[in-house]
């Protein structure tokens, strides 16, 4: 069945009208750019995604919506999205096609200038949608694998990734699992003014993009945070999974700075405790722990040191909701922002080191 799907994604790509995009570019009031990274087991997840933005697309508002689709190991395609009820068809326009090129961050970089040059826009946004890992490298005697999609295997770092994107974007969001970590945001934190993703795994199914490109389109960022909530919250069991936060960037240097200050005048008491702190990770596979920023705070610092830095947390994450469990898992606390809590000595340590919130925050000078 899983063949069938890429037989069908193959020829609805295959089927997209080619498109003459050499007029004098207009200038939009909003340029959305979806990067689609589905060279792996979400092929199906990525035909649907691309199919309700079609049906929820509305040409009527001053905004572009492109898509760049990663699906298949010889080629790539950018298509710019149009209006289309059909479900069993993708009917978007062709922009480019990229062939015998694996996605890198080099790669989603030029794409990202080129659909800015293509339709240059009041506002723009960027959603990166696949697999995804926090912050984690690839590291010799682990399995490998890095922080952001699954290219036949082959994965992106955020360092490289972050680099090479533009920095004007009103958002980034992030429809992949675990990235509203500290370490991620922290990286993103320049290239926007908001940063919408999960602390925790994301369904497969992702954003219910057939509710939130209205939203989107708008700005209205609180409004897609709520609806990614709802859908989920509306399930019952296992599916009735979902975290999700709004962070607002220019809040989190403030975060990092006070955050380095307590840290610095605590000395020696050991502040990487892990006991009784909140994990943020449930999938038994999933390569990095994960904790609620909060949590960690509070079983490791003192009590007035703990609400200082909880108050600075509530301005930086502007809207979060949570399920009360997660794959069945309770969630007691949740703050909207997640840490790793490192080991001395740990293999990690190396990489780790290199990310702006562990220099930013200091956390570097206890390793």
């Amino acid at each position: 069945m899983k063949y069938l799907h890429a037989i069908i994604l193959i020829l609805a790509i295959s089927s997209c009208k080619k498109a003459s995009f050499e007029e004098i570019p207009h200038i939009a009031n909003k340029n959305i750019l979806i990067i689609l990274e589905a060279n792996n087991n979400l092929k199906k997840e990525a035909f649907k995604t691309i199919n309700d933005i079609e049906k929820a697309y509305d040409e009527t508002i001053e905004g572009v919506i492109f898509v760049y689709l990663r699906s298949e190991s010889d080629e790539s395609v950018l298509i710019k999205i149009k209006a289309d009820h059909d479900l069993n068809t993708i009917s978007s326009d062709t922009v480019e096609i990229f062939k015998n090129s694996f996605s890198s961050a080099q790669l989603i970089g030029e794409v990202a200038y080129k659909v800015q040059k293509i339709t240059p826009a009041l506002s723009y946004g960027i959603i990166l949608w696949s697999h995804a890992t926090s912050w984690f490298p690839t590291v010799d005697r682990l399995p490998k694998t890095k922080s952001f999609g699954n290219d036949n295997g082959l994965e992106i770092d955020i360092i490289d990734l972050a680099a090479a994107i533009p920095k004007n974007y009103e958002f980034i969001m992030f429809d992949a699992c675990n990235m509203a970590s500290l370490e991620v945001i922290f990286e993103f934190k320049d290239n926007c003014k908001y940063f919408l993703a999960s602390p925790t795994e994301i369904i497969s199914t992702g954003f219910p993009y057939h509710d939130i490109i209205t939203d989107l389109m708008h700005n209205r960022l609180e409004n897609v945070a709520q609806k990614y909530y709802q859908y989920y919250y509306n399930y019952t069991g296992l599916m009735q999974s979902a975290t999700v936060s709004l962070v607002l960037t220019k809040e989190l240097d403030l975060l990092a700075e006070l955050f380095a200050k307590s840290i610095i005048s605590n000395n020696n008491v050991n502040l990487f405790k892990r006991e009784n702190v909140q994990r943020m990770d449930f999938s038994d596979n999933f390569p990095v722990k994960t904790f609620d920023f909060a949590s960690y705070l509070k079983e490791n610092f003192q009590v007035n040191t703990y609400l200082l830095l909880l108050d600075q947390i509530e301005k930086t994450v502007k809207f979060k909701r949570n399920t009360p469990y997660f794959y069945g898992k309770k969630l007691d606390v949740f703050s909207g922002l997640t840490c790793y809590i490192p080991e001395k000595n740990d293999v990690l340590n190396s990489y780790y080191s290199k990310l702006k919130w562990v220099t930013k925050s200091q956390i570097y000078t206890f390793l």
